[in-house]
């Protein structure tokens, strides 16, 4: 996994989640014909495991598309807030020419 590629973790995990998908299809068969009650138990115990880690992904994939989602809008916050500040200074500068230009008349 790659930390700084959100998207590629996601696809990555859910990639997972589908071989995860698919292999708790296979236990659940596997449950559905062991010979003792014990061994469905056992197995119906081990997919409800994987069924949490399941939803631990999920939880993943959930928590850094909104950590993801408040650092761009932090990002835009802070370009406007540039933006802002380059204007401010633009028309600092044009009020400064108008001032110097002002005195150069009297």
């Amino acid at each position: 996994m790659f930390p700084s590629d959100p998207t590629f973790n996601e696809l990555h995990i859910r990639e997972k989640q589908m071989l995860l998908g698919a292999i708790l299809i296979w236990l659940n068969d596997c449950a559905q014909y062991a010979e003792s009650t014990q061994e469905q138990n056992d197995l119906v115990n081990k997919i409800i495991d994987l069924v949490e880690v399941d939803r631990v992904m999920n939880y993943f994939i959930d928590y850094e598309r909104s950590s993801m989602r408040f650092l761009n809008e932090a990002r835009l916050i802070n370009a406007k807030l540039k933006l802002e500040n380059q204007e401010m200074k633009d028309t600092i500068d044009k009020l400064q020419k108008s001032l110097d230009n002002a005195a150069d008349n009297i």
